[in-house]
């Protein structure tokens, strides 16, 4: 256990050497800016280059701003030049290795970023307006480290939008210094990521750095610079979720307008809705990507398909509709043999109540027809009157026998399912003894106008009939026409899906 006395003789040992510290440093400081000129490139002969490494470690991807096309980055960056002009050594001064001194007293490498974009007067790009520290090495290398915030101009290609990848450049070199004079290299073959906090909109690949010697044209010396590429990938989950799947979902819907019952009165509601649903989500994605005439995106691509397909879908069911509705017209012979012939058979469509329509209407023309016999046959009780007079050499039961024309008639009605009532009392035996005169001769007056009334019942109910055949044969080709362009518009949707997504690159999640 110390004592007092050996405690205060430590802390006075420290305390010594703490001030020779200090006084080799400060011995060391006015040694090295005492007729200093940070004006003067640090060369020993002018036709001498210095010779600048840059390097930069990654830290952040901030923002990458679609619409503005400029990128934001946090990184640290590394300066390294020789001065032979602040060097010192070792032994004169403790052993000092470095110290770190004020970048405002000592000349700097005017390295700028040529792609700037940051609205800050004060920075707007230029490195040797930071106000870290410089560290000198007795070797005469200075090295400036320093954080900095990176506003770079970076053009989006937005072909592949969401799925796209984005090459941004950050460009830095000397402004003022040619190549003869300042020498700009890279300290490696490309950014440091080892700090590197991932982003949650963008995966970066990797960050290359370059070394270029350009020739401008105000200019006949070359510029050297050091181009850092940020090669990056959008993660489209967020877009798949929110944009794609929705976009996706309501184009599907379009197909739902061709199962929708006709009798409903929704299709084309329902059609006009979907088509809005997919403009405001065109608009959402024009609030996104940049206004460029360059390329087309290719999720913009998708939403012109689906809304044309849309469009299209929307005019014929307009067109099926009309089918539904077009019971009092023919139907073209064209339509009744590929549509219901063709198609028919091959969607499988059942025309059960179109062969019992007709089966029920060839029951009522055979009716008609015996209808017509039995008019034929009793034109005019009176007429069969005169008839009878005028062959009195026929015996009764002659006429009994041989002209009794209801008995098919009777008959036929019968085999058709129609009540037959007595038509004996007209027949030529019953009229023997009748005159125009007769008792019985309103009855067999009641019984033509019935007869006449009948007549047009069975022409009304043959009518209908043929126009529920053409009622039923139009909504049997508009159900055809349903399960065709069911498929139809299926398939395009699929291939347009198809067609759209598989030119995307990779999907980075």
């Amino acid at each position: 256990m110390f004592h007092l006395p050996q405690l205060c003789f430590v802390y006075g040992l420290l305390m010594i050497q703490e001030c020779y510290g200090s006084r080799y440093e400060r011995a060391l400081l006015k040694k090295l800016l005492e007729n200093y000129d940070k004006q003067e490139r640090p060369v020993i002969n002018d036709n001498d280059t210095v010779n600048v490494v840059f390097g930069m470690t990654l830290n952040q991807i901030i923002d990458v701003d679609e619409k503005n096309q400029i990128l934001t980055a946090s990184a640290w960056v590394r300066q390294t030049w020789y001065n032979p002009y602040l060097s010192w050594n070792l032994t004169k001064y403790g052993g000092l290795r470095t110290i770190n001194i004020d970048p405002k007293v000592i000349w700097l490498p005017d390295i700028v970023l040529y792609d700037n974009a940051d609205d800050d007067l004060s920075f707007s790009g230029n490195l040797d307006r930071l106000n870290t520290r410089v560290v000198l090495h007795y070797t005469g290398r200075n090295q400036w480290l320093a954080p900095v915030t990176f506003k770079s101009n970076c053009p989006i290609n937005v072909k592949d939008f969401p799925f796209d990848t984005q090459y941004c450049n950050m460009k830095f070199g000397s402004w003022t210094y040619d190549g003869f004079r300042l020498n700009v290299m890279n300290e490696s073959k490309e950014a440091d990521l080892g700090k590197y906090m991932p982003s949650a909109e963008w995966h970066l690949v990797s960050v290359p750095a370059k070394r270029n010697v350009i020739k401008y044209f105000c200019c006949e010396e070359p510029y050297p610079d050091v181009t850092f590429t940020f090669i990056l990938q959008r993660r489209s989950l967020f877009y798949m979720m929110n944009l794609i799947l929705p976009l996706v979902t309501i184009t599907i819907l379009v197909n739902v307008s061709f199962v929708l019952p006709a009798e409903s009165g929704e299709r084309i509601s329902l059609s006009i809705t979907i088509l809005l649903a997919m403009t405001v989500f065109m608009l959402v994605v024009a609030e996104t990507i940049p206004p460029t005439s360059d390329a087309v995106p290719l999720i913009a691509k998708f939403y012109m398909a689906g809304m044309i397909e849309m469009a299209i879908a929307l005019i014929w069911t307009c067109y099926i509709l009309k089918y539904y509705h077009s019971d009092c017209m023919e139907m073209p012979s064209w339509v009744r043999k590929y549509i219901l012939g063709y198609l028919g058979n091959f969607f499988g469509i059942r025309m059960e109540n179109l062969k019992r329509f007709s089966e029920h209407s060839n029951l009522r023309k055979d009716g008609f027809q015996v209808k017509e016999e039995i008019t034929f046959h009793s034109e005019s009780p009176s007429k069969n009157f005169r008839k009878h007079k005028q062959n009195k050499l026929l015996k009764p039961e002659d006429h009994i026998e041989s002209n009794d024309p209801f008995e098919h008639s009777r008959d036929s009605f019968k085999r058709n399912g129609y009540v037959s009532t007595s038509l004996r009392p007209l027949s030529s035996g019953n009229l023997e003894g009748m005159s125009d005169d007769s008792p019985n001769k309103p009855i067999f007056d009641l019984g033509e106008k019935i007869l006449e009334k009948v007549e047009t019942l069975v022409e009304n109910s043959v009518v209908d009939d043929r126009v529920n055949i053409h009622k039923e044969e139009w909504r049997i080709a508009a159900m055809v026409m349903d399960k065709v362009s069911l498929w139809v518009f299926s398939l395009t949707v699929l291939i347009t899906i198809l067609s759209c997504f598989l030119q995307a690159p990779a999907y980075v999640a």
